[in-house]
């Protein structure tokens, strides 16, 4: 019974799996995207930039600015910032040199960044607002790029796609991009990161205790009938986290903004008034991000169960030892990374469910090292 039990279920999970395959293997082409280009938008852009004791990188951030390809009288910076250390003084360096307006606000006190965005966001001047971390780098072009497609009258935001110098980290974001390409062709992608333009009206307040504040402007941008896209031309350079730790906290934090704005926005679930998105992308999000980790687990009891039913104990030990051997290897070893990937995101997943159950919000956002 148990082993019939398990068949059931593993179909059930393989079918659900092979089905968001082919969905981006049918909509994750790059060229459809071509079709929300409008050349020659120069809108006036403001470029965000939050920034908390970046010291040893500011100079870098400055200089890849500097090097923006985008005309200069239709661009202001905005730093909202809040370090204690050297950052401040060199951004006021580099107000006194730089051709286009700089902005610097200033706060003693951390609010959260979702806090100061909001600031940001608000005494923008830009037709198009520009988030910007202060450890990315754009790439010359990544402006010009990510604003083409917001010369559609029914596009409100696109994100950028990042590169990092992890071989681990590049496979899983080259899946997620796919993923984010399909879902942008069939309607919206609410999947935004770190680099991501929105138009400055249609934004709202992001929540006090949002972790995933690019994806909640996106997604509320999508209930008002807009659509959001990735532009995978757009792109960005950051660099990984040093230690595995601190890659655990960053993607772990990163799960519990996510979970929590699906759960917020559960009411899109099958709800016919957001389109394609509300019937069919959303319920997709929902099933890979809130039900997938668990159901992985109930896999993982029943196989167990059924080792130890058939086999006995020792055949048991065996089957724990050789998946948690995968497991391992599946981090060190680039041909299995994409299970590695798997793994990775499923353990995060469960660990921000976990958070999210007992209760505890996170406000302020922890600067990783890299």
């Amino acid at each position: 019974m148990l082993f019939i039990l398990f068949l059931i279920f593993l179909t059930i999970y393989l079918l659900l799996y092979f089905s968001y395959y082919l969905f981006g293997k049918v909509y994750g082409k790059v060229e459809r995207l071509s079709k929300y280009n409008v050349e020659n938008f120069f809108p006036s852009i403001s470029l965000i930039v939050p920034s908390y004791n970046e010291e040893k990188i500011i100079d870098e951030k400055i200089n890849n600015l500097i090097d923006i390809n985008y005309p200069r009288e239709k661009m202001e910076i905005i730093f909202m910032d809040c370090s204690t250390d050297g950052t401040t003084n060199k951004i006021k360096n580099f107000q006194k040199v730089s051709k286009c307006k700089i902005n610097l606000v200033h706060d003693s006190k951390r609010e959260g960044l979702s806090e100061a965005l909001n600031r940001g966001y608000s005494m923008a001047n830009g037709e198009i607002v520009i988030k910007s971390d202060a450890d990315i780098l754009m790439e010359s072009d990544s402006i010009m790029e990510i604003v083409k497609f917001l010369g559609n009258n029914e596009v409100a935001g696109v994100s950028g796609v990042g590169i990092t110098d992890s071989d681990f980290d590049n496979t899983y974001g080259a899946v997620q991009v796919n993923l984010r390409i399909a879902e942008s062709n069939f309607y919206s992608t609410y999947l935004f990161d770190t680099f991501c333009a929105f138009k400055k009206e249609l934004i709202d307040p992001i929540r006090k205790d949002s972790a995933a504040d690019d994806a909640e402007i996106a997604i509320n941008m999508i209930r008002k009938g807009y659509k959001t896209l990735v532009n995978p031309n757009a792109k960005f350079h950051v660099k990984s986290t040093k230690k595995f730790s601190e890659r655990r906290k960053q993607k772990d934090r990163r799960a519990e903004g996510h979970i929590r704005l699906i759960l917020q926005n559960a009411d899109m679930l099958f709800n016919k008034r957001y389109g394609k998105f509300g019937l069919f992308l959303f319920p997709m999000i929902f099933w890979m991000m809130i039900l997938t980790p668990w159901f992985s687990i109930l896999l993982l009891i029943l196989f167990f169960s059924v080792i130890w039913t058939m086999m006995g104990f020792i055949y048991l030990l065996i089957g724990i030892f050789l998946i948690i051997s995968i497991i391992i290897f599946s981090y060190k070893f680039l041909f299995l990374s994409k299970l590695g990937i798997f793994i990775d995101s499923q353990l995060s997943l469960i660990l921000a469910q976990l958070k999210v159950i007992s209760g505890k919000k996170t406000f302020k956002w922890e600067k990783v090292e890299r």
